[in-house]
C-alpha cells in the first residue's frame, strides 16, 4: 500500500462511509524541533538537500517509511527497494504529502507527521484505521518534468450569473462554437478547486476528460446536477468557471479531504470537442437476418479481419437503445471504444458478435430473453425491454 490516491474523487465517492471533519488550519502545543506547515501538518529536516524544490506539477521520486502511532511500519520502499513516484500538488498522494514537499529539496530527507484529516480521513485502508494520524519518513530522490498544473480562476463578480438552482456560472473566454445541446458527444476538460482555492484534480493530473451527450455528462459514480445544467449554458471552445452549490454536486459526502462535506466546490470547464451520435433505426426488414435464438441482424458494412470466438476479448464502439428509440448507453459519446470479454456480454451481443468480422458495421434486434430480460439494467432498461445496437467491431484481441 502506498499513499498514492488515483482519482481520489471517485475512489472516496464509492467508498466513503461517516463524513470527514474539515481540515484543521493548525494544531496546538509546541513539539521541540518541529515546524509548523498548513492545515496541521508538522515537519522536521533530518538531513538538508542542495537540490530544487518540487514545484506542483512536477513527478517527484522519494523513498519513504510510514509509520502509525504505536509505531507500527505500513510501508516501507526502503526495504523493497523501489521509490514510489508520483505528481506533486495534483492529489496523486495523501493531502499532507502535496502540503509538505514543497519544503524539501532533492536530496533532503524530512519526517512529517500528519493528522488523520489530512492523511487517509475517516475511512483509513487496509492497513491504516481509520482517523489515524501517521509519521512518514520521507527522502526525495529526484524530480523529473510532469505537467502545468491549472491556475485557480479568480472571481470577477461582474461577469457572473446565477440560474434558479443556485448555480453561478461566468464566461473565462468565449467560445466560437454552437451551445452545447442534446444529441451529441462531447467531451470536456475539467479543473476543480475548494472554495479557498487549493486545487484538488483536473483533466491533465488525470489525464481524462468528461464524457458523454448532455443529460449524462457525470463525474463519479453519483451523478453531479450540475453538469447537466451547466453544459446547455457553455459554447463549444468557450472556458466558463463554475460556482456549484453542495446540493448541486456531492452535498453531504466528503469527496475528498479538501471537500468536507457540504462544499462549495469551483470548477473550470472547457468543451474541446464534440460528434454527431448515431441516428436510431431498426434493422431494415428486406435485409435484415434472423438468427434461430431470435436476433435479427443487418450488415451494414462487411467487416474482412478476424472474427471473435466465444472466448474473446472485443474492442468496439456502439450505441444502443430501446426499442421506441430512447438511447441508453454509447461509447460514441463517451469519445472511448469499449473492451470486454464476449463471454460476459448479454447472450444477444455474444451472438452477434460472432457473426461480425474487425472492421465490420452492423444493427442488432435483441428480444428481452437474450437481452437484460425480465431484470432490466439499472433505470435505464426497463424489464422485458427490447434492445436495438449499432455495433462497429474494432479489434478482436484473444
Amino acid at each position: 500500500m502506498s499513499p498514492w490516491r488515483i482519482l481520489p474523487l471517485l475512489v472516496l465517492l464509492a467508498a466513503c462511509g461517516e463524513p470527514e471533519a474539515p481540515v484543521p488550519e493548525a494544531e496546538s502545543g509546541p513539539l521541540p524541533g518541529w515546524e509548523h506547515g498548513p492545515s496541521g501538518l508538522r515537519y522536521k529536516v533530518i538531513h538538508p538537500g542542495t537540490g530544487e524544490h518540487p514545484t506542483p506539477g512536477q513527478f517527484a521520486r522519494v523513498h519513504f517509511t510510514g509509520s502509525l502511532p504505536n509505531g507500527r511500519v505500513f510501508e516501507d520502499t526502503r526495504k523493497r527497494r523501489k521509490p514510489f513516484e508520483f505528481m506533486v500538488g495534483a492529489g496523486h498522494a495523501v493531502v499532507g504529502w502535496d502540503l509538505g514537499l514543497p519544503f524539501m529539496t532533492v536530496g533532503s530527507r524530512y519526517r512529517f507527521l500528519v493528522p488523520w484529516q489530512i492523511g487517509y480521513g475517516a475511512q483509513g485502508t487496509n492497513t491504516v484505521p481509520p482517523k489515524t494520524d501517521l509519521t512518514f519518513d520521507i527522502e526525495l530522490l529526484g524530480l523529473r518534468e510532469g505537467v502545468k498544473l491549472p491556475g485557480f480562476p479568480e472571481a470577477i463578480p461582474d461577469r457572473q450569473k446565477n440560474t434558479p438552482s443556485g448555480l453561478v456560472y461566468e464566461v473565462v473566454r468565449e467560445g466560437d462554437g454552437p451551445l452545447c445541446l442534446p444529441g451529441k458527444g462531447y467531451k470536456v476538460r475539467f479543473a476543480l478547486w475548494n472554495v479557498h482555492g487549493h486545487f484538488v484534480i483536473s483533466s491533465e493530473t488525470q489525464d481524462r476528460f468528461l464524457t458523454g451527450d448532455v443529460d449524462e455528462l457525470h463525474f463519479g459514480p453519483a451523478p453531479e446536477p450540475f453538469l447537466r445544467e451547466a453544459l446547455p449554458l457553455m459554447k463549444q471552445g468557450g472556458v466558463y468557471r463554475l460556482d456549484v452549490p453542495p446540493d448541486l454536486c456531492w452535498g453531504p459526502n466528503a469527496a475528498h479531504p479538501r471537500l468536507p462535506p457540504n462544499s462549495v466546490t469551483i470548477w473550470e470547464l472547457e468543451v474541446v470537442d464534440s460528434r454527431k451520435l448515431p441516428e436510431f433505426r431498426k434493422p431494415d426488414p428486406a435485409r435484415a437476418q434472423r438468427t434461430e435464438s431470435g436476433v435479427v441482424y443487418q450488415m451494414l458494412r462487411e467487416g474482412e479481419g478476424k472474427q471473435p470466438g466465444p472466448t474473446s476479448q472485443v474492442k468496439c464502439h456502439y450505441t444502443a437503445w430501446l426499442a421506441d428509440g430512447t438511447r441508453f448507453d454509447s461509447s460514441h459519446a463517451r469519445f472511448e471504444p469499449a473492451v470486454f470479454p464476449l463471454g460476459k456480454l448479454i447472450e444477444g451481443w455474444q451472438e452477434g458478435l460472432q457473426l461480425m468480422r474487425e472492421g465490420g458495421v452492423a444493427l442488432f434486434e435483441i428480444p428481452p430473453e437474450l437481452g437484460y430480460a425480465d431484470k432490466g439494467f439499472d433505470t435505464r432498461v426497463p424489464p422485458g425491454a427490447t434492445l436495438v445496437f449499432l455495433v462497429e467491431l474494432i479489434e478482436v484481441i484473444d
